[in-house]
């Protein structure tokens, strides 16, 4: 049980999901807009000619995925996508080309399914845990390859 601000305990799956809502939203940091300076790792006229979404490529991230049985936003588990990485090697290789040569990748794969996880103390106090963002298993083997 999850007790609120007012020491109230918390029952209903509604209550717990805007009690974990309202105290990760307290502490979170806004995006202000502006991007911190980095020092250059890369020559100025750098290009990323060099990035190539091979289905060999795609084939070994996808088969290092962890099999959780967790769905991601879209409802695939890694493990589905691990079953089924032999037909889909090919076209996500077309489908990652295509979207990085565009710039541009799907706003699906911007959404996140959050959990809270408990990290220690009192199971009570909704401080005591961690939001853990469950992400696009697609968006993942992109930005892994």
């Amino acid at each position: 049980m999850l007790c609120d601000q007012t020491g109230s305990f918390v029952s209903t799956d509604q209550d717990k999901a805007e009690l974990f809502n309202t105290y990760f939203n307290s502490v979170k940091v806004d995006d202000d807009g502006n991007l911190p300076t980095f020092p250059r790792r890369a020559e100025l006229n750098s290009k990323f000619d060099t990035v190539q979404f091979t289905a060999e490529k795609i084939y070994k991230v996808i088969r290092k995925l962890k099999p959780k049985m967790t769905c991601d936003p879209e409802g695939y588990t890694p493990f589905l996508v691990k079953q089924l990485v032999s037909a889909l090697a090919d076209p996500l290789s077309l489908l990652f080309s295509s979207f990085f040569s565009i710039g541009k990748i799907p706003s699906a794969w911007k959404r996140a399914i959050v959990t809270p996880i408990f990290k220690k103390g009192v199971s009570s106090n909704p401080a005591n845990y961690r939001p853990v963002s469950l992400t696009s298993v697609f968006g993942k083997a992109m930005e892994r390859c």
